[in-house]
């Protein structure tokens, strides 16, 4: 009970006793007096103060610190959308564990294309991030005292996509009796070209092409013969052969190591 309090109730309970002395009316004056002292009492655990204003019955803590700690977020593949852990989830708040209720969230700098910091903390990772480690600096402020804040770095980490081999098939091919003229054909300046060994091979279902696969030869090829870029063989002499097996390889551009292999048989027809 504040002093001038006891100081009224007291000067009123006096002038009570002392009226009381005069007579009759003592009994009054005391129930007087002490209505008085009960009333005071009263108003003063209610927190009545001068003025008639209410003081409040509870007081709010002021906060006092806000502790945000790094985040390391990861591996995450490349290609497809995800959305990281908050960084709230080691960030306090005077001790208690700070959420989106207690404290707000926003970047600090620039934040890498591609991922975005939400409101609750947690990290948007778009599907066209690329490969590699990406760090997002951000801020957490107390919400009832937004000066009172911690600053930490989020590390999201992206792994590339595992690669898929492609399935590469490689079938066999015939070219029978190319016609030949004996001892002729270079001088007439006349080379013969076959099709391509391409034109019954696939990748992943697909035809093969120059553009998704590379061709190669194994078998050593004899003097007269090339085997070209687009799968084909180019005679420019071929003199004595009569019947060339010759094995090729096909690899998918994309995946070298995804490979296939087969045989052309080339037959000649002499004239």
């Amino acid at each position: 009970m504040a002093p001038f309090v006891l100081l009224a109730a007291l000067l009123v309970l006096v002038g009570g006793v002392l009226f009381a002395a005069r007579g009759l009316r003592r009994r009054a004056a005391l129930r007087t007096g002490l209505a008085v002292v009960l009333a005071v009492t009263v108003l003063s655990s209610a927190g009545l103060v001068a003025g008639g204003t209410a003081a409040s019955a509870v007081e709010q803590k002021p906060v006092c610190k806000v502790v945000a700690t790094d985040d390391a977020f990861g591996e995450y593949t490349a290609g497809t959308a995800v959305t990281t852990l908050s960084v709230l989830v080691n960030d306090t708040v005077d001790g208690d564990q700070a959420t989106a209720d207690n404290v707000t969230v926003a970047p600090v700098g620039e934040v890498p294309a591609g991922l975005a910091l939400n409101a609750d903390g947690t990290i948007a990772v778009a599907a066209s991030v690329v490969a590699g480690t990406y760090q997002v600096p951000y801020r957490v402020c107390a919400v009832t005292a937004q000066a009172v804040c911690g600053t930490a770095v989020a590390t999201v980490t992206v792994k590339a996509a595992p690669v898929i081999a492609p399935e590469v098939v490689a079938e066999d091919d015939g070219y029978d009796d190319l016609g030949m003229v004996s001892g002729d054909l270079v001088t007439r300046g006349e080379p013969q070209t076959t099709e391509s060994v391409l034109k019954n091979d696939t990748i992943d279902g697909q035809a093969a092409t120059v553009s998704n696969v590379r061709a190669t030869m194994i078998s050593e090829l004899p003097s007269g013969v090339t085997f070209n870029n687009d799968g084909t063989f180019t005679i420019s002499n071929a003199d004595g052969l009569s019947v060339l097996e010759l094995s090729y390889q096909i690899c998918a551009v994309n995946v070298p190591d995804a490979c296939s292999t087969a045989t052309a048989w080339i037959g000649f027809n002499w004239q």
